[in-house]
């Protein structure tokens, strides 16, 4: 995650997993790189703080697997945030994709991770005027870190539309559920302006995993 003000890095923190098979090599590493550890506790589990100059890491092994969450903006990014950003880490459990294709007029993806869903839906509504069909309109709705209710989600549209990339004050609901093998997404806007009433209609789609 990168901050940029006037065209300059502000802020910055970063996370990589399995770089290093055990916390012990990993500590070698980072000392031969200049670092100083000592020992602390990350996430409830035995860990290090590794700091160089502005650098500041945090070292910690969970499931098998070792982390390093890093920030190189020390001055923008205290130790307290940097624990912060670590102790709210959330695993990932897939990436769901449908649509993106040529013959879809409707595309969604949607991240889980075991307690949130990041959601992007773009959706295409069919419009009405004097009764006869007046063309198509674009909408874009976004949500990020969603809490879910066990498998389930759901959120209203209009808050969360994107108005750069919708054609229309759309309004309506997104409701899903994820598992571990894809996820589905339904969906229902509606929006008017001027003489155009605008629908999409009830939709269902099927998400399948990315890659």
């Amino acid at each position: 995650m990168a901050a940029v003000r006037r065209g300059r890095l502000y802020a910055l923190v970063a996370l990589q997993g399995g770089q290093y098979p055990s916390t012990r090599i990993a500590v070698r590493r980072f000392r031969g790189a200049g670092f100083r550890p000592r020992s602390t506790a990350v996430r409830g589990r035995r860990g290090f703080l590794l700091t160089r100059r502005r650098d500041r890491v945090l070292l910690w092994s969970e499931d098998g697997t070792v982390y390093s969450l890093y920030t190189t903006t020390s001055k923008t990014v205290s130790l307290g945030e940097l624990r912060a950003t670590a102790a709210g880490l959330d695993r990932m459990e897939g990436v769901f994709i449908a649509g993106f294709d040529d013959t879809s007029d409707n595309e969604a993806e949607v991240a889980a991770t075991t307690h949130t869903v990041s959601v992007d839906v773009n959706f295409i509504g069919e419009c009405m005027a004097f009764g006869e069909r007046s063309g198509k309109r674009l909408g874009t709705v976004r949500v990020a870190f969603l809490p879910r209710q066990v498998d389930s989600f759901s959120f209203d549209i209009a808050p969360n539309l994107d108005p750069k990339r919708s054609e229309l004050a759309w309004q309506g609901t997104v409701s899903g559920r994820v598992g571990a093998n894809g996820a589905t997404l339904n969906l229902r806007a509606t929006g008017a302006e001027g003489e155009d009433s605008c629908d999409t209609g009830p939709l269902t789609l099927t998400l399948r995993p990315y890659p």
